[in-house]
């Protein structure tokens, strides 16, 4: 019964520590296409829209800054976390 439950669960938010000199964490949110990206001084950001391909390649990059420099930090709008 577990499993079966487990298996038609929809997965609603992704999260990854990473390793970078400057982003603590990425959260991806299914639903409404948000990143929440969290900097090592603290400071987060949500970014709207954001294309879940996007986000998988983040994910997989080899450098997680240089990758979120160049293809979200400019390309999504985005706020200061509340």
């Amino acid at each position: 019964m577990l499993q079966e439950n487990m298996t038609t669960d929809k997965l609603l938010k992704e999260t990854i520590e990473v390793s970078s000199s400057a982003i603590y964490s990425a959260a991806y949110d299914h639903e409404d296409k948000s990143l929440l990206v969290t900097f090592v001084s603290g400071v987060c950001y949500v970014y709207d829209n954001v294309d879940y391909n996007d986000f998988i390649l983040l994910k997989h990059s080899n450098s997680i800054g240089s990758f979120f420099n160049k293809h979200i930090k400019n390309k999504y709008v985005w706020e200061i976390c509340k």
